[in-house]
């Protein structure tokens, strides 16, 4: 299969991801897991369906995408346990955890039953997990809120607020008053850098929260919001 050129978001927004879950379920909902492999740093699924082989790159902690052509491949000791445990999985169901950037597909292969949870999240880690216990990650993950190891319970990251469905008046509340308005933006209420960087200026994001008239902040939310 002839190679084409790759174009792909550095990092996908929880709108992006709920999008993707579509294109997802629509081509590989009922397909087998195949094969995994390593392309440069990332991960590729190989799924076996109906149709044609399908691909899935995935970039634990950025992004993930469909792609129609073979990558150069390479295999690692540390895709032994996602090789064991995934082939010839079956995708039973595809969805989006909370509205945040993580996708989870339902894997069964007879009467086994496992997850594979992808984190889209900075720092987030691709995890196995069966009864909710890891069993293949990309990274060992120690950090304030949860710790991501091999044969550990697995504890998804702390969500943020759903800016679609939140009333204004919440996601002023979540901004702490002593940040500056970019970082809260994208700290506390989830909006992506790129978001934040195209809709405010570089003045309007170093104003501090709390120096700023509650008017002019409900405006710059209520703006940043609908790009989301």
């Amino acid at each position: 299969m002839s190679k084409i050129n790759l174009f792909v978001k550095k990092s996908l927004t929880s709108v992006d991801v709920a999008v993707l879950i579509q294109e997802l379920r629509n081509t590989i909902l009922g397909s087998k897991v195949v094969n995994v492999y390593l392309s440069n740093d990332d991960y590729v699924l190989k799924f076996r369906g109906k149709g044609e082989d399908r691909y899935l790159l995935i970039r634990p902690g950025s992004f993930l995408c469909l792609i129609n052509y073979v990558p150069p491949l390479r295999f690692e000791n540390k895709l032994a346990l996602f090789r064991r445990f995934l082939n010839d999985y079956i995708v039973k169901n595809i969805y989006q955890y909370s509205f945040e950037r993580i996708v989870i597909m339902e894997l069964q292969r007879g009467s086994e039953f496992s997850k594979l949870i992808i984190e889209l999240i900075p720092r987030g880690v691709m995890v196995l997990c069966r009864d909710d216990v890891v069993y293949a990650t990309t990274s060992t993950l120690r950090v304030k809120d949860r710790t991501i190891a091999l044969g550990k319970p697995y504890k998804y990251p702390p969500t943020l607020p759903n800016v679609l469905e939140s009333h204004i008046d919440k996601l002023v509340s979540l901004l702490p008053r002593n940040v500056s308005l970019g970082s809260g933006l994208i700290r506390y209420l989830g909006i992506p850098p790129e978001v934040v960087n195209e809709v405010l200026d570089e003045d309007t994001r170093k104003l501090r929260v709390g120096n700023i008239d509650d008017r002019k902040l409900y405006d710059i939310v209520s703006t940043v919001e609908p790009r989301y």
